[in-house]
């Protein structure tokens, strides 16, 4: 979609059908090339966000002689900046959210239960799995499981490094994805950087829940 500021407001055209030129006056499209785009100053700002748009009959047009339809939005720029504003927070907003969900989803309100068990493991397993030195954290684990107190540890530990793991994954694939629509300058270029975070969290979810 192309747009250009006429009289200080903003108009996005279909470019495959009619467009304003630098003078507002309505023309066809057919047989321009990129070299008038620029001339008119025209310039690509990706899909236009989902808005209540008036909708205009150019009339026939095509050799179907099918009567197409154009979506006309005028928008002044501090309303395209108050909403590219908006679209950034919430986005960003989301990362955050998707992630304290995550953390609820595999540790819940036991954090403090699985670090404990988790240091308890690395003593135990320093001091040579000594069984008149198991802790509650492991006992607890090997008796509930049918396992050995040094099985109880390994597994204790190999989880706790596999979260450690994806909680590094999550926090450097949240930090870029924020970085990245802070410097966005589209709506549109939004949504694709959403949609690779999403992306990495339903396989890193898969991996680590099930």
């Amino acid at each position: 979609m192309k747009a250009i500021l006429i009289n200080g407001q903003p108009k996005y055209q279909n470019q495959f059908k009619f467009v304003f030129d630098i003078n507002g006056n309505q023309t066809s499209t057919n047989g321009f090339t990129v070299e008038d785009w620029t001339k008119w100053e025209f310039k690509d700002v990706g899909e236009i966000p989902t808005y209540d748009y008036d909708t205009q009959k150019l009339g026939e047009w095509d050799d179907s002689g099918i009567v197409i339809s154009k979506s006309v939005i005028n928008k002044t720029a501090e309303v395209i900046s108050d909403e590219l504003s908006a679209a950034k927070t919430n986005a960003i907003k989301s990362f955050e959210n998707d992630t304290d969900s995550l953390i609820r989803e595999v540790v819940g309100e036991r954090a403090n239960e699985y670090l404990l068990a988790e240091e308890e493991a690395i003593a135990f397993k320093a001091g040579g799995y000594i069984d008149a030195d198991v802790t509650p954290s492991i006992s607890s684990d090997a008796i509930a499981n049918g396992r050995t107190n040094t099985e109880a540890c390994d597994l204790i530990l190999a989880m706790a490094v596999s979260w450690r793991d994806a909680q590094e994954k999550v926090r450097a694939n949240r930090l870029l994805a924020k970085a990245q629509v802070k410097v966005a300058t589209l709506i549109s270029e939004i949504a694709p950087i959403k949609a690779t975070w999403d992306g990495f969290l339903a396989t890193l979810r898969t991996q680590i829940v099930g």
